[in-house]
């Protein structure tokens, strides 16, 4: 949501240092040079549909809007797959926002969390109390899948306003289930208070949203990391007064009518319990306005990816932020021994994109070609996706926006995009790209008719020879394509036969579960897992390399990417024609562990890879 963004579409004035910023967009070019490409024959056909209605699916997210415009309403929801009772089936967490609470019916009037079982054959059933991770009473955004005690169990972290809260997997009566313990992250409830009290409310609200488990010690526990969009209270956003140009109605107050906020990482004690990494660590952001201030904090950010950039065994963390420059935490040695990060997004070029701060969303990294890595991070309407291709030799820390060059610039324009995952959709060996999409102000239309609140996913095939095609409806089905107002993404094989399947989180509205058709490609399903001691359980950053019919294909086992949202931890990894796979190698995060082989395995199979 870039202020250029708010100015052009809402008009929301808030002083003059903006009616200078929104003389400059009019007068800014725009993008341009780029063609896309009409067709690389053959453009394949993945036929997916929509099977929330048969899957039994049947939540509704809330985003609590009652007419004031508080920001938190435009920004959630996301959700999570996960394996929660063991049964080799992906489930489904869905994180519930508002309504709002309102202290006068006694109680908190939030609705809870969602968690629905997989019984196979694309349908789920609801369980009751989400199995103790309902969480009523919070309004949440966004989710991470993680096995913090290294039990063999996953467990979840989830953001909202307050801050973040953790649930462990434990036995129940009936299975497994999910209870909260004091663990030491910072969470404090809402004020209970009545709404019309709370808008009032000044003190500032702590407002997390994208987390990512990471190991940045390598001490075998996974540690929590999330981005804090802003310092916001429901009164600084009713005194900004946005207002949709011309019209005089409320609007949703840009990022820049509110102070910035850090990026938080929380180091994993043992026993479950969190220790805050501090300040003194290397990830608050600091910008000076004049010699004599000590610099306000400048990150906004709403997508957190954790990354081994340089391929120096340390995972780094990068944060993509709205109308402020993107972050590269470069994980490094401190004075003292101990791990520390530098901010390095300028000096690798991760902070611009041509030039200006754009609105970044959600986050996904993958190779894109041979030897080739890639980030992308989506933008707001009227800003393309931001494709950074990743120095190809080790130790190389260069990112170089090339959107243009792959064909996605001028196509991913136009909508407001918000999760982003690379996975591979027609199972041919190659990343192809996706993102959600949907505006945030529900009168758009009314000072750009051209937009609209609820708007189409986009899909991009990975054509090879440095050549994405946008995939079109004839080639994907018409469900893919139904407009929604979409926040973030998941991706889990539903049914561990190699399909696709994605989810597609709304704002204020039902999700989407979208299921493929079987595919003629061949395909490997691959669960990694440490030992629990020198590597976490689900072996979270670990990464993999599939040789298969004369390719070398690379893979990370990663937590929370896209936007708010946790797609499954295994590996399901297309071959295209291929008939075996003659190695996987597997780097295992950890100090001095050596790569771990095995050989000659089967397609269209699923393999469970353990560490040695």
């Amino acid at each position: 949501m870039t202020n250029r963004g708010y100015l052009l579409f809402f008009g929301c004035v808030l002083s003059a240092n903006v009616l200078g910023l929104a003389l400059w967009w009019a007068l800014f070019p725009r993008p341009g040079g780029e063609s896309i490409p009409a067709s690389l024959d053959p453009v394949p056909a993945v036929d997916f549909w929509d099977i929330t209605g048969s899957s039994g699916l049947s939540f509704v997210h809330k985003n609590g809007a009652r007419g004031d415009k508080l920001l938190p309403e435009t920004m959630a929801g996301g959700g999570a797959f996960l394996d929660f009772d063991g049964d080799g089936l992906q489930d489904i967490f869905l994180v519930q926002s508002g309504p709002w609470q309102d202290s006068k019916s006694g109680q908190a009037r939030m609705g809870g969390c969602s968690l629905w079982r997989n019984l196979g054959e694309g349908t789920f059933a609801e369980v009751k109390d989400a199995a103790g991770a309902n969480l009523v009473g919070f309004f949440g955004m966004g989710v991470a899948v993680g096995d913090v005690d290294n039990d063999g169990w996953p467990d979840l972290a989830v953001s909202g306003l307050g801050g973040v809260r953790l649930l462990r997997n434990v036995p129940r009566e009936q299975g497994r289930g999910f209870a909260e313990t004091d663990t030491g992250l910072p969470y404090s409830p809402l004020p209970d208070l009545p709404y019309a009290e709370f808008v009032r409310h000044s003190q500032a609200i702590p407002f997390a949203t994208s987390l990512t488990f990471i190991d940045f010690d390598l001490d075998g526990r996974l540690d929590l990391a999330w981005g804090e969009y802003l310092t916001w209270s429901p009164a600084m956003d009713i005194a900004a007064d946005a207002r949709l140009s011309g019209t005089g109605l409320k609007a949703y107050a840009p990022p820049t009518a509110f102070p910035g906020a850090r990026v938080q990482l929380w180091r994993n004690e043992g026993n479950s319990t969190f220790r805050d990494f501090g300040t003194g660590g290397g990830l608050v952001v600091r910008e000076s306005r004049d010699d004599r201030s000590g610099g306000v904090l400048v990150g906004k950010t709403l997508g957190i990816l954790a990354l081994d950039v340089d391929e120096d065994g340390w995972p780094d963390l990068l944060a993509s932020n709205d109308m402020a420059r993107n972050f590269l935490f470069h994980n490094q040695p401190g004075p003292d021994g101990k791990r520390h990060f530098t901010e390095k997004g300028l000096d690798t070029g991760f902070a611009y994109a041509e030039g200006s701060p754009r609105a970044g969303m959600g986050m996904d990294e993958a190779q894109i070609g041979p030897g080739l890595r890639a980030v992308v991070v989506v933008n707001y309407a009227g800003e393309p996706d931001t494709l950074y291709e990743i120095g190809s030799q080790k130790g190389n820390m260069r990112l170089v926006d090339r959107a243009r060059a792959w064909g996605i610039g001028l196509a991913s324009r136009d909508p407001l995009k918000f999760g982003a995952l690379f996975l591979d959709l027609d199972l041919d060996g190659r990343q192809d790209l996706f993102t959600t999409s949907g505006h945030l102000e529900p009168d758009i239309k009314r000072v750009r008719p051209e937009q609209t609140l609820a708007q189409s996913a986009q899909a991009f095939w990975n054509a090879g020879e440095g050549t994405y095609v946008p995939w079109d409806r004839k080639a994907m089905g018409m469900d893919y394509f139904t407009p929604m107002v979409g926040r973030g993404s998941a991706t889990a094989d539903l049914d561990g036969n190699g399909r696709p399947g994605l989810m597609l989180f709304a704002n204020d509205g039902a999700p989407h579960l979208l299921w493929a058709e079987p595919s003629r490609n061949h395909w490997i399903r691959l669960t990694v897992k440490g030992d629990g001691v020198r590597v976490n359980t689900d072996a979270q950053g670990a990464v993999v390399f599939v040789d298969a019919a004369g390719r070398v294909s690379r893979h990370r086992v990663g937590g929370g990417k896209s936007y708010l949202s946790q797609s499954e931890i295994p590996l399901t990894i297309g071959l295209g024609n291929a008939r075996q796979v003659d190695r996987v190698r597997v780097r295992f995060p950890g100090k001095d562990i050596k790569e771990q082989v095995w050989t000659n395995l089967g397609v269209d199979q699923s393999f469970l890879l353990k560490m040695k």
